[in-house]
């Protein structure tokens, strides 16, 4: 029997991040911290398009795995992302098969600290086309939980796209974070899009 809930593509997706968002209150995670990944996760995504290459249904594992990536600050802050891995494979809280599992569980695992590699048994064992997307969405969740910790409140993204690298740009509101140029958590980026990231943070421009 399928384990999947009744209903159509979209209503299923929205049981999906329901059921995440309630494992992450069990697991007593930060709900702020994890919104605002998930958005500016999802901003990058729909912004990158033509890089990564990816559909909707990819863009749904990026969010699942956004709203998921701190629940295994749980068992300790040191791991957590290895722990937040081990949940998502094995708890019955989240409705999803095997595939979805393992490739939610590793775009969440790789938040931080290492880069994937095929040493990693729960990687080595997606097919090719999902490392893949494993690695491309790991690097947009990288990216987005190392900047949100650099600013409050809201911020309007923008990119530029070019040969050899891409430019993003970042107004926030209140002061201008004190990082530019390289941002170390632009490595999976890097190396995934074949592209160097050039990051600058502005002050959002008020609306009279």
């Amino acid at each position: 029997m399928s384990s999947h809930p009744v209903g159509t593509v979209e209503e299923r997706r929205q049981a999906c991040l329901q059921a995440a968002v309630r494992l992450g209150e069990m697991c007593g995670y930060d709900p702020l911290h994890a919104s605002r990944v998930a958005g500016l996760s999802l901003r990058m995504f729909d912004l990158l398009e033509e890089l990564h290459q990816c559909g909707e249904e990819e863009r749904f594992w990026l969010h699942c795995a956004a709203l998921l990536h701190d629940i295994g600050r749980i068992e300790g802050a040191a791991s957590h992302h290895k722990a937040t891995l081990d949940i998502i494979l094995t708890t019955r809280m989240l409705p999803f098969n095997s595939r979805e599992r393992t490739i939610i569980g590793s775009i969440a695992r790789y938040h931080r600290r290492a880069l994937p590699e095929l040493t990693h048994d729960h990687y080595a064992g997606l097919l090719p086309a999902d490392r893949l997307v494993v690695g491309r969405l790991g690097a947009l969740l990288r990216l987005a939980n190392g900047m949100v910790s650099h600013f409050e409140g809201d911020c309007d993204l923008k990119v530029k796209i070019m040969p050899h690298r891409v430019d993003m740009i970042c107004a926030v509101e209140g002061p201008i974070p004190q990082t530019a140029g390289r941002f170390p958590q632009a490595d999976l980026f890097e190396v995934t899009c074949q592209k160097r990231l050039r990051l600058r943070w502005e002050r959002m421009r008020s609306v009279a």
